[in-house]
């Protein structure tokens, strides 16, 4: 388990891990945002495991990237996962009608 936190994409430890995986292996991991810095980050290394025909399993997500939907979840997930609080979306004063 790694203990370096923020943003640092320079991870030994997933690094390791994923010089370990062969064709057909499946990465499983407890939760999606976990695995990577950033939705950004995730992309990649979902983008990277497919190119390896590595699957992707999440549990907390219940998310398997052996399908083509279990793919676009992630990538959806990964991307509100890095929304702020609330995600700024609403109704504004000025959007209301009196």
């Amino acid at each position: 388990m790694e203990k370096a936190s923020g943003t640092r994409e320079n991870r030994p430890e997933l690094a390791r891990l994923l010089a370990g995986l062969r064709q057909g292996d499946p990465l499983v991991v407890t939760k999606l945002d976990l695995l990577g810095r950033s939705a950004a980050h995730v992309a990649r290394l979902v983008r990277d495991l497919d190119e390896h025909a590595v699957t992707l399993r999440s549990l907390s997500e219940t998310l398997d990237t052996s399908s083509a939907a279990g793919r676009l979840m992630v990538h959806v997930l990964a991307a509100v996962a890095q929304m702020p609080p609330g995600g700024g979306v609403g109704v504004t004063s000025k959007s209301r009608r009196p």
